[in-house]
């Protein structure tokens, strides 16, 4: 059981965003260079309650990660 919906879709994301060396630190998104932090990625901005709706996640601990 998971504490998520969408969990391998946000996983698949997640790993592509490693695979091509996405994930940074310090800016949402970058629409120029596609990188971005956490949220970032899985939303390709800066709204953290986008992955509440998309995943589950509560938004409290988006910010966390």
């Amino acid at each position: 059981m998971t504490l998520t919906h969408n969990h391998a879709q946000l996983t698949a994301t997640v790993a592509e965003h490693i695979a091509v060396d996405a994930v940074i630190q310090g800016d949402y998104w970058d629409p120029n260079t596609r990188k971005g932090c956490f949220i970032g990625c899985l939303t390709h901005g800066n709204n953290p309650t986008a992955i509440e709706t998309a995943y589950g996640i509560p938004v409290m601990l988006t910010r966390l990660a």
